[in-house]
C-alpha cells in the first residue's frame, strides 16, 4: 500500500479537524499506520507562529516568512520521515493556508509562491482537499467554541480569505478537491473524503466523485 500524504484546507470553522480525527479513527480501525500533523506546527517556529495569531505583533510579510519556515522544517522533522516509514499523513492545513491569509495586497500571492517553492516542488501532496463552508457558518461555529478568536476570525476577513483560497487554487494549478459542506452531515463529508483516500491507497485508479468545480479564472490578482 502506497503511503499517501493528504491534506485538508479549509477556513477556521470548516470542520477540518473533525474529519482528521475521524479520518484517523477509520484508519486505526482498519490498521493503517499513519501519522497526524498540523500547521503551524508543534515544534519550535509553529509554536511562535500560533503566538503571533492571537496578538497581531508581526507583519504579515514577517508571519509569512515564518510560516514558510515552519513548513521546511515540519517536513523534513515530521512529514518525510513519517512517508519514509511507509505511514499516511494527515495534515490540517498546508502551503494553500498561507497563500489564503497571508497574501495581502497586488503581487503577495506571487511572494508566497516564491517562499514556498522549495515544499511545492519537492513535498507535494499527493491528495489536497478544500472543505468549503460560507464564512457565515463557521463564523457561527467560531463563536460556539467560547475560545480566543484568532486575528483571522471575523466575518469580513474569513469571506476574503475564501475567495483568495480559489485564487490560490487557480494560480497554482494543482488538482484540489473541493467539497461543498455546507450542508453535508460530518458522516457524508467522511465518506467523501474516504472514498478518495481508499482509492487512492489501494488502486492506481483516482476516485473522481461528482463536486463542485473549483474553476476561479480571472477573480485573482496575481
Amino acid at each position: 500500500m502506497k503511503p499517501l500524504f493528504i491534506v485538508l484546507e479549509g477556513l477556521d470553522g470548516s470542520g477540518k479537524s473533525t474529519q482528521i480525527s475521524l479520518l484517523s479513527e477509520r484508519m486505526v480501525s482498519l490498521g493503517w499506520p499513519h501519522t497526524v500533523t498540523r500547521e503551524p506546527s508543534d515544534g519550535v517556529i509553529g509554536s511562535l507562529v500560533r503566538m503571533s495569531l492571537t496578538d497581531n505583533s508581526l507583519t504579515n510579510e514577517a508571519r509569512a516568512l515564518l510560516f514558510a519556515a515552519d513548513r521546511y522544517q515540519h517536513v523534513h522533522d515530521v512529514i518525510t520521515p513519517a512517508l519514509e516509514m511507509g505511514k499516511h499523513v494527515l495534515c490540517d492545513r498546508y502551503y494553500y493556508s498561507s497563500m489564503a491569509y497571508q497574501a495581502d495586497g497586488v503581487g503577495a500571492l506571487s511572494r508566497l509562491v516564491d517562499y514556498n517553492q522549495v515544499v511545492m516542488t519537492n513535498h507535494k501532496p499527493d491528495m489536497i482537499f478544500f472543505l468549503d463552508v460560507s464564512p457565515e457558518k463557521c463564523m457561527s461555529r467560531i463563536g460556539a467554541r467560547n475560545q480566543e478568536t484568532a486575528i483571522y476570525e471575523n466575518l469580513a476577513r474569513l469571506q476574503e480569505d475564501r475567495e483568495r483560497f480559489f485564487c490560490a487554487f487557480d494560480r497554482v494549478e494543482e488538482d484540489v478537491t473541493v467539497i461543498d459542506c455546507e450542508n453535508s452531515k460530518e458522516a457524508q463529508v467522511l465518506e467523501i473524503l474516504w472514498q478518495h483516500i481508499y482509492a487512492g491507497a489501494t488502486t492506481s485508479t483516482k476516485f473522481v466523485p461528482s463536486l463542485r468545480s473549483c474553476t476561479t479564472a480571472n477573480r485573482c490578482k496575481k
